[in-house]
C-alpha cells in the first residue's frame, strides 16, 4: 500500500475501513514546491509515521533554524500536522485527510 495504513472507524454496531492511495509519490510531491530536505522528510514519515524536529535536522544534516522554518511552512500548506506546543516532544506527522479535501 505504499506506506499509507488504513483507517478503521469503529462505531456501534460495525465499523468502516477506508483505504487510500497515496498522495505523496512522485509528481504530488513535486507540485506543492517542496525542497529536497522536506521530499526526504515526507518519505522517512511514510515510512516511520512521525518525525521530531531534531530527526528532521540529522535526516537532511541542516541546522535547527532550517528545520523549524521547512517543518513550520510544511505544516501552513496542510501537509504536516502538528502534535505537541514546543520543545523536544513536538512531533509531525503526515495529513491525509488534508490532501483528500483539496483535491475534491
Amino acid at each position: 500500500m505504499n506506506g499509507v495504513l488504513p483507517v478503521f472507524d469503529y462505531t456501534s454496531p460495525g465499523f468502516s475501513l477506508v483505504l487510500r492511495n497515496d498522495p505523496y509519490t512522485g509528481e504530488r510531491l513535486d507540485s506543492p514546491g517542496l525542497n529536497e530536505r522536506q521530499i526526504a522528510a515526507v518519505n522517512y514519515l511514510k515510512r516511520q509515521g512521525s518525525i521530531s524536529n531534531l530527526k528532521y535536522q540529522k535526516l537532511n544534516n541542516a541546522k535547527k533554524a532550517t528545520a523549524t522554518r521547512d517543518l513550520k511552512a510544511m505544516v501552513q500548506s496542510g501537509i504536516l500536522r502538528k502534535e505537541g506546543t514546543t520543545g523536544p516532544g513536538v512531533r509531525y506527522s503526515l495529513t491525509y485527510a488534508e490532501m483528500d479535501s483539496k483535491r475534491s
